[in-house]
């Protein structure tokens, strides 16, 4: 029996089913068997390769560093850092990996969150995914996020968007340091 993408989960077991030139030919799917169980394969494969899930890397060097002075969050950059997932599924990973600085030598911090497909929607909570000290120090930042609820079939958007605690100035390097985005169907 065919199993179709939506419905399909593991493949059944065939422990005390004789394997026969019919099944074998079901197995490889060149449809001389008689159409019995094994059809799965055939149809597991035709998932694969027309729904398998959908992958979006991005890494670059060099441009113009962000900077942000403000305390509401807000997108860093949604030209160059959004990935774009078209999902068949409704749920997606995203990660960044980055290098930051904050100018200011004292107490404070830098907030960084994911906006989903536009700024009305954030992944964090107030404070955002993570909290990076700010002490005149350059750190690295990795934020990695499952964001589940989406609509499948559509393409979703994620901007990478930060803020400051006390409006002190923070700089998210691209210039000499590389920056890193990926998303992934989950």
């Amino acid at each position: 029996m065919p199993i179709s993408a939506a419905t399909f989960t593991t493949p059944p077991t065939f422990a005390s089913t004789p394997l026969t030139d019919s099944l074998m030919n079901n197995l490889i799917g060149n449809g001389s068997g008689s159409g019995g169980d094994l059809t799965y394969l055939n149809d597991f494969a035709q998932y694969m390769a027309n729904n398998r899930p959908r992958a979006v890397n991005m890494g670059f060097t060099g441009g113009a560093d962000y900077t942000i002075t403000g305390t509401t969050f807000t997108a860093v950059d949604t030209t160059n850092l959004r990935l774009s997932i078209l999902t068949k599924a409704t749920s997606a990973r995203v990660l960044l990996m980055a290098s930051f600085l904050s100018v200011k030598a004292t107490a404070g911090q830098g907030f960084f969150d994911w906006f989903v497909d536009g700024a009305s929607t954030r992944v964090g909570g107030a404070n955002g995914l993570i909290t990076v000290a700010q002490f005149g120090t350059q750190v690295p930042v990795t934020m990695i996020a499952s964001v589940s609820g989406l609509t499948a079939d559509i393409t979703h958007t994620f901007d990478v968007c930060f803020r400051s605690s006390d409006a002190n100035t923070l700089t998210l390097y691209r210039n000499t340091f590389p920056v890193t985005l990926f998303g992934l169907e989950v």
